[in-house]
């Protein structure tokens, strides 16, 4: 049904008032996300883009967690005599969360909270399954190193490890280079 206005309204007035009346109980859907996990590895390489992606699918009043997964320390023999892993996985543990909290800072800056939180695991894409599941996160978003042939296959793929892992959605940011082609 189409009303006519007759006087001060013109066609741009009933536009607008129009679009207010039909969107102010029903507004537009936001499809970001409540909950986003980052799994960071401390390289610089990819560390900006998956940040920027994952900034933009976050809610203005969502949360978004970093995370670094170290794997358990052992004692060791150093230069200054021996070290206990406990000693190790703290220094570790530090050297990470200044690294996330970086970040996270600069993160908090726009709308949304981010934090940053290290955890110890033997597997480094279960240990981000399991956080994301304990957290319930809507998306894991990370990053690939995009390795190809030999060194993918020493090394793996923790992208495509996490993806078998987790129960939620898994968004996989590719190298420039890789995501042209």
């Amino acid at each position: 049904m189409r009303w006519e206005f007759d006087g001060e309204f013109g066609p741009v007035e009933f536009a607008a008032y129009e679009w207010a009346y039909w969107h102010e109980d029903n507004p537009e859907p936001d499809d970001r996300l409540q909950k986003i996990l980052v799994p960071l590895d401390r390289s610089l390489k990819g560390t900006q883009r998956v940040l920027e992606v994952a900034q933009g699918l976050l809610k203005p009043d969502g949360e978004g967690i970093l995370l670094h997964v170290i794997p358990p320390c052992n004692a060791t023999m150093g230069g200054t005599g021996f070290i206990t892993a406990g000693e190790k996985e703290k220094h570790e543990r530090m050297r990470a969360i200044n690294y996330l909290n970086y970040f996270a800072e600069r993160l908090n800056s726009r709308p949304g909270h981010w934090r940053g939180e290290v955890i110890v695991a033997r597997s480094v894409a279960e240990g981000i399954a399991d956080t994301a599941a304990r957290e319930d996160v809507d998306l894991i978003t990370m990053y690939t190193h995009g390795r190809t042939g030999l060194a993918r296959w020493i090394k793996g793929s923790v992208a495509e490890r996490v993806r078998q892992y987790a129960q939620t959605e898994v968004r996989i940011v590719r190298p420039p280079e890789l995501a042209a082609a």
